[in-house]
């Protein structure tokens, strides 16, 4: 049979070589366009992987998630490990923080102070102020903000693959029995294997503590150098004003011995009063120059203009903590950076876990249509079906050496964190048992000044005084004897400061406020008592060589 009779025998059946069928007559079933066909099943495939996609991306990281990677780090820390340094079990109790919610301000879930306080000279007024406004607070926020990002990325399944594959040309298409295909639309999506995305979001949210911890650090930080400016403030105040009370007593001494001068009594002793008297003035302005900085320190942590005329107002001295061993206890479950390091080896264990899945290959699943049409086609029995297949693949994971190189890594990189964990550990115990020390040690040195030391050398500067008017002690003596008072005076002042300072920085090791462990001290910052008024003389005027030298305009701050 040759090929005319062939195209004959097709024509009296209504086909033509186009692939038309022919006229369309009365109840002929008419058959969809390529580019209905095509439309169709690319909407098909996009709305079934969709859908696929979609049911993955939910995967959400609740508070039990943190729970749970807590008691697995326990677990593992009881298992024999030559080359792993296991943790204790007492340390490994971690407090879960707070879920970090994108948008909001998360406060942390240490001891941390954000008072609400209207005296705008107090220590908590000024931390409050910091605490809004430093820049490192807000960069930490912003950068766990964006950790916390990162979850659902590393949770949800790659993008799917379409391809789309034309032959516009006729003469060199595919030609099948069935017609010719023109086009090739595949779409495929690959699935990683059980529990890769669970684990990469728990190295996700593991990342999200380490940062959360972070910004607690930054907190604590920040909170820290406002006590220890706000303290150097409070003793330059508080100097400043017991040395021009004091001056108070050498300008009226002074008048005195001038008017004993006057009617043949001892020049040296108005000069010498004069000379303490400018060493006095000498001592204010270095104060006050003191002063100065550490107001622009102060105004420095709190983000205000370094020409602010910040004061501190009176505070309670506070009172330092007797058990080191709760000190101990709190800071293991409550300073961030024993935190960050608690929280860093959970993630290596789950990049460990992850390093291991590796292991298991990948599998992707495929959807193919291939159009099908009797346009120019060269197959005489063409029924223009499409073709439609279904295809399955995994990635093989043959090359060991790179997999085990990489569970090592992981090995290593556990190993190094816990070693480091151990090593913030006994640091912190280490500075909380200096600062304990310094602390307790300056609480007895304020309590024998304030209560001894200073009342007895007010009662000898008082005796030293009465026996002056009665010419049975020196001048000098009585002149020493009040500045060794006025010093005993500041060095009070100086260790009330210090050990505030050194309950700020044991604050911050600890990551609590001492309160939770102590009592205040009952007695407060006292002032200094006053001083024995000398005897009066009648006022004489004096020439402008002879006139004592005035004190410093500085200004006596209230608290």
């Amino acid at each position: 049979m040759d090929r005319s009779n062939i195209t004959k025998r097709f024509s009296e059946n209504g086909f033509n070589k186009t692939g038309d069928t022919g006229d369309i007559a009365a109840g002929q079933k008419f058959k969809p366009s390529y580019f209905h066909k095509y439309l169709t099943c690319l909407a098909l495939m996009l709305l079934f992987f969709s859908g696929c996609a979609s049911s993955r991306s939910g995967k959400v990281f609740s508070r039990n998630d943190s729970i749970q990677d807590s008691n697995q780090l326990q677990a593992a820390s009881n298992e024999p490990d030559e080359e792993i340094i296991q943790l204790d079990e007492e340390v490994i109790q971690l407090t879960s923080a707070e879920e970090f919610e994108s948008g909001t301000d998360e406060t942390n879930s240490l001891a941390i102070r954000i008072p609400d306080s209207g005296n705008e000279n107090s220590l908590d007024y000024y931390i409050q102020i910091a605490l809004s406004t430093n820049p490192e607070i807000l960069a930490a926020q912003h950068r766990l903000a964006a950790q916390s990002q990162v979850v659902p990325q590393v949770t949800s399944l790659d993008d799917p693959t379409l391809v789309d594959s034309f032959q516009p040309f006729h003469n060199n298409s595919v030609q099948t029995a069935a017609g010719r295909g023109p086009n090739t639309l595949s779409l495929s999506q690959k699935f990683p294997w059980f529990g890769k995305l669970d684990t990469r979001g728990r190295v996700a949210q593991a990342n999200v503590q380490v940062a959360h911890t972070q910004l607690t650090q930054a907190k604590l930080k920040v909170i820290e150098d406002v006590n220890l400016a706000y303290y150097d403030v409070y003793y330059n105040q508080k100097a400043i004003q017991i040395t021009l009370d004091d001056s108070k007593f050498l300008t009226q001494l002074i008048r005195a011995e001038d008017a004993k001068f006057r009617v043949g009594g001892k020049q040296q002793n108005l000069i010498r009063t004069q000379v303490e008297l400018d060493k006095l003035d000498n001592r204010l302005i270095l104060l006050k120059r003191q002063f100065q900085q550490s107001q622009a320190d102060l105004a420095e942590v709190t983000q205000t203009n370094p020409n602010s005329n910040l004061t501190a107002s009176r505070f309670d001295v506070p009172s330092a903590p007797k058990q080191i061993e709760q000190l101990y206890e709190a800071a293991i479950s409550s300073r961030p950076e024993i935190q960050e390091r608690l929280h860093t080896i959970i993630r290596n264990q789950h990049e460990e876990e992850l390093a291991h899945l590796d292991y298991k290959p990948d599998v992707t699943f495929g959807l193919g249509w291939q159009a099908i049409t009797n346009d120019n086609a060269i197959s005489p029995v063409t029924n223009s079906n499409d073709n439609v297949a279904f295809t399955i693949g995994i990635n093989l994971p043959i090359w060991r050496d790179k997999l085990q190189a990489g569970v090592n890594e992981a090995e290593h990189r556990r190993a190094e964190s816990t070693r480091r964990y151990e090593a913030v550990r006994d640091d912190t115990f280490r500075m909380i048992r200096r600062l304990s020390v310094q602390a307790n040690s300056l609480e007895e040195q304020i309590v024998l000044f304030r209560d001894k030391i200073i009342p007895r050398e007010e009662k000898i500067l008082r005796l030293f005084f009465n026996n002056y008017r009665t010419g049975n002690v020196d001048f000098q003596q009585l002149l020493d004897d009040w500045s060794n008072l006025l010093a005993l005076h500041i060095q009070l002042v100086r260790m009330e400061s210090d050990l505030g300072k050194t309950l700020a920085s044991l604050e911050r090791v600890v990551g609590q406020e001492m309160i939770t462990f102590t009592t205040n001290v009952p007695a407060t910052a006292q002032e200094p008592a006053p001083m024995p008024a000398p005897a009066t003389a009648p006022e004489l005027k004096t020439t402008p060589e002879k006139q004592p030298a005035p004190v410093l305009p500085i200004p006596v701050f209230e608290e």
